[in-house]
């Protein structure tokens, strides 16, 4: 596993920049937490990150290819149980294994249930039970506990804590709470000159 490293990395939409020349390092095997004002281009971080955009200049090395994504939307099979979206990104999972994940995520219960019957919360779960059940080297999570009350988050964040240790892991938040619970290291993205 290799540190993942920024460098100028640029884009614009429309002509509009949104990242203007940002030069990064996330150490390999740490957790992350990029915070900063609302459009100042979290989200499109992650995506250059993950491939699914292209940097209109600059370079991004060392990112593994194994990758999974939380994105800020649950990105859910709507007709699917909570248990079988996690099935569908996983290979080396029992279902036995599937279900502790959902117990520890206090999901057990609604597993056989399809997600279209879930709160934002309960869906908000069953993403990031997906995402650490897929195995990857590098977790990207945006916003990944939002619609969680209080009390829950602090267990889901411990619970995304403890199976990611030894993982690189990026997580974009507005939350310094969040931030603080995940430890790691804090990245300020803020505008460029």
């Amino acid at each position: 596993m290799r540190d993942i490293i920024l460098r100028n990395v640029s884009r614009s939409f429309d002509g509009k920049p949104v990242l203007r020349h940002v030069s990064l390092l996330f150490p390999a095997g740490e957790i992350c937490c990029v915070r900063g004002r609302s459009g100042i281009g979290k989200t499109t971080l992650l995506r250059i990150i993950a491939g699914l955009l292209s940097p209109d200049e600059g370079t991004v090395e060392g990112v593994p290819d194994k990758i999974a994504f939380v994105f800020q939307e649950d990105r859910l099979c709507e007709d699917f149980s909570a248990l079988s979206n996690i099935r569908m990104v996983t290979k080396n999972r029992t279902k036995e294994e599937i279900l502790q994940h959902l117990e520890e995520l206090e999901l057990r219960g609604e597993a056989s249930l399809a997600v279209r019957e879930f709160s934002g919360g309960m869906r908000r779960r069953v993403a990031l039970a997906r995402a650490i059940c897929a195995d990857a080297d590098l977790l990207l999570l945006d916003e990944p506990f939002k619609g969680l009350d209080p009390e829950l988050r602090i267990r889901v964040i411990d619970y995304v804590k403890r199976h990611t240790e030894g993982k690189t892991v990026i997580c974009v938040t507005h939350e310094e709470t969040e931030a603080v619970l995940l430890g790691g290291r804090m990245i300020e993205l803020e505008d460029s000159k």
